[in-house]
Order: C-alpha cells, then structure tokens, then sequence
C-alpha cells in the first residue's frame, strides 16, 4: 500500500495544442489525462531501456559466436603460463576466492598494508 510519502509528483508545462492532443488521447482510451501521460511515458521508457540494453546482432554474427563457442582456440605460450602461476597460487594458499567469487592475492594487500 503506497502512503503519499511513497509517490513523486512530476509536472510539466505544454502548450495548449499539446494538452488538447494529449487529452483527445486520453479520452479515446477512457483514462484521465494523467493516467494517460504516465502509462505513454512508462512505454517509451521501457522501449528506451530494452534498446539500450539489448544486444542486437545479425545471423552472421550469431553464427561466428556460436562458432567460437563450440570450438575454443587453443590457449597460447603466455596465457598457459597465467594459468600455471594462478594454479600455484592456488595451490599455495597466496591466492583465495572470497565467497562472491572475486580473487584476493593475500600478498599484494599484505605489501600494500606494510607499505602505508
């Protein structure tokens, strides 16, 4: 249950050929005016939203991701070697995973914390 404190008023000022057109509107879908200002505003800012949140691509490139995906390149000399320091620290216990998954290098903060 909304309480007056939970809603915002926003107000605008329109000329009067906008508030006739915006009203013949409204009356033609049987709301008020206000009613109708919000749920057109709420539409455009949804589309607003999903367009700049989606990612659109052609077949082509749906094709080459998929490609990718299903057939990884082999890792090259430098990344294998990243990979063999990580499992070392790892199996170290110099490097730890915190429960939200983000790696911490337990030495790097103990040099940061001397440091200061």
């Amino acid at each position: 249950m909304n309480s007056m404190a939970d809603n915002i008023r926003i107000t605008a000022q329109v000329s009067d050929p906008m508030a006739e057109k915006l009203q013949a509107a409204a009356d033609l879908t049987g709301v008020s005016l206000d009613d109708f200002v919000i749920q057109a505003a709420l539409e455009k800012a949804g589309a607003i939203i999903d367009r700049e949140e989606t990612i659109w691509y052609s077949r082509e490139d749906a094709e080459w991701l998929i490609g990718l995906l299903d057939s990884p390149a082999q890792p090259n000399a430098k990344l294998s070697q990243a990979f063999e320091r990580y499992k070392n620290k790892v199996n170290d216990g110099s490097l730890r995973e915190d429960t939200d998954g983000d790696a911490q290098d337990r030495k790097f903060q103990q040099r940061q914390r001397h440091s200061r």
